[in-house]
């Protein structure tokens, strides 16, 4: 369970952090379109999404095989 969980979390993560990066570029380098600029916002709050549901589905597959405090603590410790 956790190696499956692991992978979806990181290939989420690391979609996220591709999104923001290409639009931190584009807005610091100044030379990129208003549109172009809408199209990389939207690519990046939609895997920042992605990544909020990589969580949830995340927490919903430990539920299977560990009581709650303990997924509780994967969260808060």
């Amino acid at each position: 369970v956790y190696n499956k969980i692991s992978k979806q979390k990181m290939d989420a993560q690391k979609a996220m952090m591709k999104a923001y990066f290409a639009l931190m570029k584009a807005v610091n380098e100044g030379n990129a379109s208003d549109k172009e600029i809408d199209r990389l916002l939207n690519e990046y709050l939609k895997a920042k999404q992605a990544n909020k549901d990589s969580d949830k589905g995340e927490a919903d597959e430990y539920r299977k095989v560990l009581p709650g405090t303990k997924v509780a603590k994967l969260y808060v410790a």
